[in-house]
Parts: C-alpha cells; sequence; structure tokens
C-alpha cells in the first residue's frame, strides 16, 4: 500500500492566505463599487432635477387667481375713520 501523502503547514497556510486574500479583495472591490454607483446616482438625480426644472413651464396660476389680492374698503363701510385705515 502506498503511503499517503503528507502536506506541510506552509501549504495550508498558503492556500489560508490566498483565500482571505481573494475575499478581502473582493470585499474591497464592492465596496468601492458601491460608492461609485451611489455617487453616480446623485449625479443623476441633480441632472434630473435640472432637466425638470429647465423644461417645466413657468407657474402662471398665481397671477391670474391670487387669494391675497384685497381690496381696502372705505372707511365709512365699517365704521372707522380715515384716520384708523390700516393700509393708506
Amino acid at each position: 500500500m502506498k503511503p499517503r501523502q503528507k502536506k506541510s503547514r506552509t501549504y495550508y497556510y498558503f492556500w489560508g492566505i490566498a483565500t482571505a486574500s481573494v475575499v478581502i479583495g473582493q470585499w474591497y472591490v464592492g465596496n468601492g463599487f458601491r460608492r461609485m454607483a451611489d455617487s453616480a446616482d446623485g449625479i443623476s438625480e441633480d441632472i434630473n432635477l435640472l432637466v425638470e426644472t429647465l423644461l417645466m413651464p413657468a407657474p402662471t396660476q398665481f397671477l391670474d387667481n391670487d387669494t391675497l389680492d384685497r381690496k381696502v374698503l372705505p372707511p365709512f363701510i365699517y365704521g372707522g375713520s380715515p384716520d384708523n385705515q390700516v393700509l393708506k
């Protein structure tokens, strides 16, 4: 019967270090890719906002129906004198 092959400790150390290096490298590259993708998403959102702002027509509704447009009533209607007017 042929004797079994005996592997030295250095064999296991080498493959353990190689495996850990690959796993750490993959984690590092994946983390960098995630950061790059987040940055690209932020830039894309800014560009989309700029395009929407440039293409959207100016709102004119508030000019037609201004709810703050008030007429000041003459003082004799609400019982005050001309000196008590808030708006002159």
